[in-house]
């Protein structure tokens, strides 16, 4: 006799139903060898977790699209919430060295995104987005950042990693930009 206990509640995750069953004297059978059944579900699992990767992938851009989409519409203080400025914590951490950074972030729709550093391990951080409009089908992307660290730990162990993540910001950049408009129509230049 097989009973279905429950289902399981998963937010924003209904399209795959997860299920507690009881077995009571039900005939079963042995599937590959006797010992192995941890090792066999282990491999069930991580086929399942690329299909639950590509779930995420969907519900994070749908969140976003919602969000989005919310933030254009929702009004305070006589404007959209998506045309005020913005307060943002980061946390960042080298190995067992962690830190917060607190900026604001300014948008000048439709120009320019400015980001303000407030607090945490910098002397300064500051960088400002810049987009000017080539035409109906493109725009030049401006990228400018400015920093310095208080701690000179800090500094020496973050500061190697600064051009890489420099880079990898970029080139995702210009991954959703080819995938959206063409490979054809984005480019990029940048300063060592």
């Amino acid at each position: 006799h097989v009973t279905l206990d429950r289902f399981e509640e998963k937010l924003g995750h209904h399209g795959s139903v997860t299920a507690a069953l009881s077995f009571d004297r039900v005939p079963a059978e042995l599937i590959g060898k006797r010992g192995d059944g941890f090792r066999y579900m282990l491999i069930l699992m991580n086929n399942a977790r690329v299909g639950v990767a590509f779930e995420s992938i969907g519900l994070g851009e749908a969140a976003y699209r919602a969000a989005k989409e919310y933030a254009e519409v929702r009004r305070s203080m006589g404007k959209p919430i998506a045309r005020h400025e913005m307060i943002a914590d980061m946390l960042v951490g080298f190995k067992s060295l962690r830190e917060k950074f607190t900026s604001k972030v300014d948008k000048v729709r439709p120009e320019e995104i400015r980001v303000h550093y407030l607090d945490g391990p910098m002397r300064d951080l500051d960088n400002v987005w810049r987009f000017r409009e080539l035409d109906k089908a493109s725009c030049e992307v401006d990228f400018s950042v400015s920093f310095s660290f208080r701690n000179p730990l800090f500094e020496k162990l973050a500061g190697q990693y600064v051009d890489k993540a420099f880079r990898k910001m970029v080139a995702a950049f210009e991954e959703r930009a080819a995938a959206l408009y063409g490979s054809s129509n984005s480019s990029a230049t940048s300063a060592a």
